[in-house]
């Protein structure tokens, strides 16, 4: 039997849960255009709703917000490596793929306002710059590198290390979003053809198209 207690408790974790949600929400919208030194938490309340109490408890601080927008609201780009590697295993064909879902992902101008404002907070905080690196960078050089080592496994022939191919690979898609985000897209977004162009040359490279 569930007492009206557990039914309170149960509301009271819904309406966190939500309001944690429009709270990220409006402040990752405020992070890509403001920056993180000229987003305030008022702001984000003006905006959300709620008030700042309830930032506090569910956040700690702007820069727990901040946390919370880059590391849980962030999209795996490991999982969807390893969802088409396994899809396709075809390496010719799971690279070209990887490397136009990989540029649609990283190359939206939402993402790369955000890796805009990462950047920039990065450089005053060394921790936030290291849990960047291990909750994302790594993860996806992680997942690449496992595709290479599945394909050498499986016969292919590499003229290099799994883990080089994989960080070439990377910083292949990686270089446009830091140059996007650097330059505030005067530097061109590069198409399709030029991304698989771009890929067959990597591919060739690697020993993977002759």
């Amino acid at each position: 039997m569930i007492t009206e207690t557990a039914m309170d408790s149960e509301t009271v974790c819904d309406r966190l849960s939500k309001r944690r949600r429009a709270f990220a929400s409006v402040a990752r919208e405020l992070f890509m255009h403001q920056g993180f030194e000229g987003t305030t938490l008022g702001q984000v309340v003006d905006r959300a709703g709620g008030s700042l109490a309830t930032i506090y408890k569910l956040f700690g601080s702007k820069e727990g917000l901040f946390h919370a927008v880059i590391f849980e609201e962030s999209r795996s780009s490991a999982s969807l490596i390893r969802a088409i590697g396994e899809a396709e295993p075809d390496p010719v064909k799971a690279l070209f793929r990887l490397a136009q879902d990989l540029a649609d992902r990283f190359l939206d101008p939402g993402d790369i306002a955000l890796v805009r404002a990462v950047l920039g907070y990065s450089i005053e905080n060394q921790a936030f710059a290291h849990r960047f690196y291990e909750d994302t960078t790594k993860p996806t050089r992680l997942a690449l590198q496992a595709l290479f080592e599945r394909w050498r496994a499986a016969g292919f022939s590499l003229t290099q290390e799994p883990g080089l191919l994989a960080e070439m690979f990377r910083g292949m898609i990686v270089g446009d979003l830091h140059m996007q985000a650097i330059s505030h897209g005067m530097a061109g977004t590069p198409n399709r053809q030029t991304i698989r162009h771009r890929t067959e040359v990597f591919l060739r490279g690697a020993g993977l198209l002759s």
